[in-house]
């Protein structure tokens, strides 16, 4: 092909890539890689995988970009988002740097950087406490307050998680803790479409503001799903979900998915990042939730001994504590 003829084709796959069809502008420029424009393709290539969340093939394109040692900022920190997601956090970190030393006005590079250096510190054996499976819950009550008179009246309790259950007397138990909202809604059984906000009132819960579900009952080879999206850091932003699963893996994001190959114990830990609202601090927390992988009948225990288990963690946390405080 002549190198008009290049030319043309490299427009038209641009046109692809300008109208977000990224699958066909990736094939289309694909078919028109060579060693004269191998700088410039893949790194459009690279794009157009970043695009479609195929993080590998996006990092095998920015990797051929990066050896050619003339690359842009934003292809430094393309090709560090690739390495994040493909869980090559060290990398990762490198090259975040590097785009905001090539460009000092980026703070998302900066900010990303420092959050791969919060998690890698927290992993080589930083502060972690426990997530209770007891959990933080409350009755709440307004039975003496209501209006005998009124028979058609229900009340609606709304917690800032979303969910919402009814009764003058309700039992609910927050995931996480921090300062939790709850508003105390009520309308007419005539009218249920007119909700009246009658109260709010916040309660705040000692411990981590994180934590995280999983699958019940968890068995080797199942596909099992960790959600950490109860996860609130009040006044700040949350910028990455890290997972450490104790058997030699990691993951990213706010919800995951892991299999375990062999049956066991493993404690699961869930570090998260954030910023300040104001941009002024980098804020990370640390939890951990031990869960056991049957083989094939998963004995499922009592809250008793659940409780027991949390109670000798939290006795370990508080002697390890103790010791730290006094060698210092």
């Amino acid at each position: 092909m002549g190198v008009f003829a290049q030319s043309a084709e490299i427009l038209k796959a641009d046109e692809l890539l300008s109208q977000k069809k990224y699958a066909e502008a990736a094939q289309a420029y694909r078919l028109l890689l060579s060693r004269e424009n191998e700088y410039l393709l893949s790194s459009k290539i690279g794009y157009c995988y970043l695009q479609l969340q195929d993080f590998k093939q996006a990092e095998s394109y920015y990797e051929k970009v990066m050896r050619f040692g003339q690359h842009k900022s934003n292809e430094a920190f393309n090709y560090a988002e690739c390495l994040k997601n493909n869980l090559r956090i060290v990398e990762a970190k490198r090259f975040y740097n590097e785009a905001a030393s090539k460009d000092p006005k980026d703070k998302l590079a900066k900010r990303n950087a420092n959050s791969c250096q919060m998690f890698l510190e927290n992993s080589k054996g930083g502060s972690c406490s426990m997530i209770s499976s007891s959990k933080n819950c409350f009755t709440l009550d307004v039975s003496t307050s209501i209006d005998t008179g009124a028979n058609d009246l229900v009340y609606q309790w709304e917690f800032d998680t979303g969910d919402k259950l009814e009764g003058a007397v309700v039992n609910y138990c927050f995931p996480g803790a921090g300062k939790r909202k709850i508003k105390l809604n009520s309308y007419s059984k005539l009218h249920p479409e007119v909700v009246r906000c009658d109260s709010s009132l916040f309660v705040t819960i000692d411990g981590i503001p994180i934590t995280f579900k999983n699958t019940d009952s968890p068995q080797i080879n199942d596909l099992l799903n960790f959600d950490a999206s109860n996860s609130v850091i009040d006044a700040a932003t949350i910028t990455d979900y890290f997972w450490d699963f104790g058997d030699g893996n990691l993951g990213l994001g706010k919800l995951v998915t892991h299999s375990f190959s062999t049956t066991g114990n493993y404690t699961v830990k869930l570090v998260v990042t954030a910023q300040s609202l104001d941009g002024k601090q980098d804020i990370i927390y640390c939890g951990y939730k031990k869960i056991t992988v049957a083989s094939n009948v998963y004995e499922e225990k009592s809250l008793l001994e659940i409780l027991k288990e949390e109670a000798t963690e939290r006795e370990k946390e508080k002697k390890s504590k103790n010791g730290k405080a006094q060698k210092k």
